[in-house]
Formats: C-alpha cells, sequence, structure tokens
C-alpha cells in the first residue's frame, strides 16, 4: 500500500497541492513530544525558519506531517491546511519559547489548521522515508510501511 492509498479512503485528494514534511525532534536543544504535547508540537510545526524549511512549505496548500522513526521511516502526524498566507516575523519579534532555540533568523508563521478527517491515522500510520536530510518534499507516493 502506498500513501494515498491510504489517504484516500479519509478524504485525501491526490491531485492537492501538497508536501510531506519530516520533523526531526531528537536535535540538541528541541523539547518536544508530539504525543504527549500535541499543542507545542503545532507550534514548533507552525513557526518555520526563513533561513531553511519556511520558503519551500509556503508554497504548498496542505502540509502531510510526519516525526522521523528511525532511519527510513517516518509516523504520521495529520494533514493541515494553510489557511492563509503565512507571516513573516524578524528574530527580534519573536515570542519566549522555552522548548526549542530560536536561530538568529526572521521565521514564517505558518496559519496551519488540523484536518480531523485524518485523527485515526495519527501516530499509527508509517512510511518508507527516503532522503533523510530532505524534510520537506512535495507529495509523494511512499510506501506505508504500518498502519
Amino acid at each position: 500500500m502506498n500513501l494515498s492509498t491510504a489517504l484516500i479512503p479519509m478524504g485525501f485528494d491526490p491531485n492537492c497541492n501538497a508536501c510531506l514534511v519530516r520533523h526531526s525532534l531528537n536535535r540538541p536543544g528541541i523539547l518536544v513530544d508530539p504525543v504527549a504535547d500535541y499543542q507545542t508540537f503545532m507550534k514548533y510545526q507552525r513557526w518555520q525558519s526563513e533561513a531553511s524549511h519556511g520558503p519551500r512549505m509556503i508554497k504548498y496548500d496542505y502540509v502531510i506531517s510526519f516525526i522521523g522513526d528511525g532511519k527510513g521511516r517516518a509516523r504520521f502526524q495529520g494533514v493541515f491546511k494553510q489557511s492563509r498566507e503565512p507571516a513573516l516575523v524578524d528574530y527580534t519579534d519573536l515570542p519566549i519559547v522555552e522548548c526549542w532555540p530560536w536561530r538568529e533568523s526572521s521565521y514564517y508563521y505558518l496559519n496551519l489548521e488540523p484536518m480531523n478527517q485524518y485523527n485515526k491515522a495519527v501516530g499509527k500510520l508509517v512510511i518508507e522515508w527516503k532522503g533523510e536530510v530532505n524534510w520537506v518534499q512535495p507529495m509523494k507516493d511512499y510506501q506505508v510501511l504500518e498502519t
């Protein structure tokens, strides 16, 4: 089974303008547990650096989000719709957040709304992830390893 085959029964349109994002939360200074603290994960996901992922993520209407789950694997966190244009916020105006360190860069605030029809697959669906260091990719129909 591939990713779109798993998501279509929940209402996914394989022709939509979507990207895949694989968050790596095991880097030094990142203190986010997406399962235990969904609200903090959402804050982390919504703030994306202008110097790295932000410019790639803002061009998509939908973000299909994953958490790294070992080498070549990614665990599903949900599908999120960008509800309006992202805002670019200067480094000096960023909010104080204790869960991760800011880098000296401007950040995009992505207006991501969870699409609840995918909730039953959150944390259960695992896909094969190719290109470990390529954390933002256009929609690809990766193989599903677990459901």
